[in-house]
């Protein structure tokens, strides 16, 4: 069973399954993570205006929000940004989350598409070694131009062994 319910819109189904959870294998300092990936409905969604036709509506548990056809479009691009982060930094959000910046042309002369995530050590080991969440993803005109640098790997080890894993100094964000 799919994880989020196709969406028909504007005489279109747009099917979902691209953001089925799965598991990406890390490794790092001859030690490999099983790392789980779940995707949030914010990567295909925006919040609901009163102007947004009834059509766009989608419901996800509790939360209502408007289908993004935008967003869509990106999001088939996120299991890719994903498996291409194993050899790459990520950076340190504000809180208790990361983010990733690309500026490759994912829907034509558009801004950059950021993609903010958290992760967790597992609960469930057999699912894997980390959980990661992909809370959001979308295009983002007025992105912060430094940021905290961390090896994407060495994050998932240090998640993965209850350690804290330390940023390096803000530098200018690569947007690749």
């Amino acid at each position: 069973m799919p994880f989020f319910k196709s969406k028909s819109y504007g005489g279109e189904t747009y099917g979902l399954s691209h953001l089925d959870p799965f598991t990406l294998h890390i490794s790092h300092e001859e030690k490999t993570y099983r790392v789980y990936i779940q995707f949030g409905h914010h990567c295909f969604t925006e919040d609901r205006e009163e102007w947004h036709s009834q059509d766009r509506k989608y419901e996800f548990g509790n939360e209502v929000r408007s289908f993004c056809p935008i967003r869509y479009k990106a999001s088939k691009k996120l299991p890719d940004i994903i498996a291409g982060l194993v050899e790459k930094s990520v950076y340190k959000g504000k809180e208790y989350n990361y983010f990733v910046l690309r500026n490759h042309d994912l829907l034509g002369n558009a801004p950059p598409y950021a993609m903010f995530f958290s992760v967790e050590r597992s609960r469930n080991k057999k699912k894997g070694d980390v959980f990661m969440r992909i809370q959001s993803a979308y295009q983002k005109p007025n992105m912060v131009d430094k940021a905290a640098p961390i090896n994407f790997a060495y994050l998932i080890s240090c998640i993965a062994n209850g350690e804290q894993a330390i940023p390096g100094k803000a530098v200018v964000i690569k947007r690749t």
